[in-house]
């Protein structure tokens, strides 16, 4: 393996993270990890594996980093890793250049402030969500949604072509976690009006694999609806069965619906959506993902769903 790359910091080893870490070691890059605090220091074992090390802190994370990569669940951590006690600032000792690309499911708000920060210290900024899945992130085919200049982007590219295959420019910072939630909208609606279809097919004596007969192949199907009919006909074990939580969801359309509104952009249909969501997250629980969001729904009384 070529040991020639760059210095890597990365904060946020889940289940994209993990991948991400192997294929830039195997691109030759030297990786430490901030491991997370319920791991207590110890590397996934396929991590130790590969070569990866170990900081205990983000400041000792700091002084053996190039290029920062953040993949957390949100900028609220992000945001810990940079500016805590022992945050990678802290370590930074006047250093300047670094880049820092942060993958987390971020707030727009925030990665903009984050980016202020990142200038004022003589380092740079790049929001670059993910969209794709952990396969993806294995086959290193990735899709990044991202916030910053050209040059800044062109820059990542040299580290993200490890991992990721495209690339779409949203425009200035915070715009790449923006388009992601924008995204996630769709994705979320048709999961919604997939759900609620069902009901309605349940409430008619209509079997779901009617439905799923009828929208195969025509302008209405896509791969949210057929990921939401296997687990409706299929059960919870369904192999097609999305884990992404519905807690998560929640979270992404409250981000969604406030930045709407700092824009002045009605967005009621959204707004609907946001609300039915939480009250689907709130009745399943922390270990309800979006397949369940049919099961869920269905044990919401009626007159609690017009609320």
């Amino acid at each position: 393996m070529n040991e020639n790359g760059n210095r890597i910091g990365f904060a946020g080893t889940g289940k994209i993270g993990l991948p991400i870490c192997l294929r830039l070691r195997a691109a030759g890059h030297t990786v430490t990890i901030l491991p997370s605090p319920r791991a207590r220091g110890v590397l996934a074992d396929e991590l130790a594996a590969a070569g990866c090390a170990v900081a205990r802190t983000g400041a000792a994370l700091a002084a053996r980093t190039d290029i920062l990569i953040t993949c957390l669940p949100s900028s609220a951590e992000v945001e810990t890793v940079l500016t805590g006690e022992t945050g990678f600032f802290s370590g930074l000792s006047g250093r300047q250049g670094i880049l820092h690309i942060d993958h987390t499911s971020g707030d727009p708000d925030i990665s903009r402030r984050l980016a202020g920060e990142w200038r004022a210290l003589g380092g740079a900024f790049v929001d670059a969500a993910i969209s794709g899945t952990p396969d993806l992130a294995r086959s290193g085919t990735l899709k990044l949604l991202c916030g910053g200049t050209p040059e800044l982007l062109e820059r990542m590219q040299a580290i993200s072509k490890a991992y990721a295959s495209e690339v779409i420019p949203a425009g200035e910072t915070g715009s790449g976690h923006m388009l992601r939630l924008i995204g996630g909208l769709m994705g979320y609606g048709m999961a919604m009006l997939s759900s609620e279809a069902f009901l309605l097919c349940a409430a008619a004596g209509i079997a779901p694999g009617r439905l799923k007969a009828m929208i195969t192949g025509t302008g209405a199907d896509s791969r949210t609806f057929q990921a939401m009919s296997a687990a409706e006909i299929e059960g919870p074990n369904s192999a097609a069965r999305r884990k992404l939580s519905l807690a998560t969801v929640a979270k992404d359309l409250d981000a969604l619906t406030a930045q709407a509104r700092q824009l002045g952009c009605g967005i009621p249909v959204a707004e609907t959506i946001a609300g039915r969501v939480a009250q689907a997250a709130a009745q399943g629980g922390a270990e309800a993902a979006i397949s369940d969001l049919t099961l869920c729904l269905k044990a919401i009384p009626a007159d609690a769903a017009q609320e």
